[in-house]
């Protein structure tokens, strides 16, 4: 006869309360990932832009090229601009703004 086992479903137990634990971190790091890939898309595209604008800082179209600069680093970086860049141009100085929109992986978090 067989005796009985008393760790019969202990490890489907585990398994339920371990997986979205596991889960949560996977998504996590997933979406970490997509916010800092925003990131790197953002300041790329503010560098860019900035070069492009401080070169061309003698013509009237200084803004309109560091803009034609912004998209086309975000798209070729795959990013979604949140919002329209913003240019500043002055004799000294040259600031770029870039907002750029993150997909979120996790809703809610």
């Amino acid at each position: 006869m067989r005796e009985p086992n008393d760790e019969r479903g202990e490890t489907s137990a585990e398994i339920a309360i371990l997986a979205p634990v596991l889960f949560l971190c996977v998504f996590a790091v997933l979406h970490v990932a997509t916010y800092w890939m925003s990131a790197l898309t953002a300041t790329a595209a503010a560098t860019r832009g900035a070069r492009a604008a401080s070169a061309g800082s003698r013509s009237d179209n200084a803004p309109g090229e560091a803009l034609v600069a912004i998209e086309e680093t975000v798209r070729e970086l795959g990013g979604n601009l949140a919002d329209a860049p913003r240019i500043s141009i002055d004799p000294e100085n040259v600031r770029v703004t870039v907002t750029v929109r993150v997909a979120g992986v996790v809703p809610h978090l």
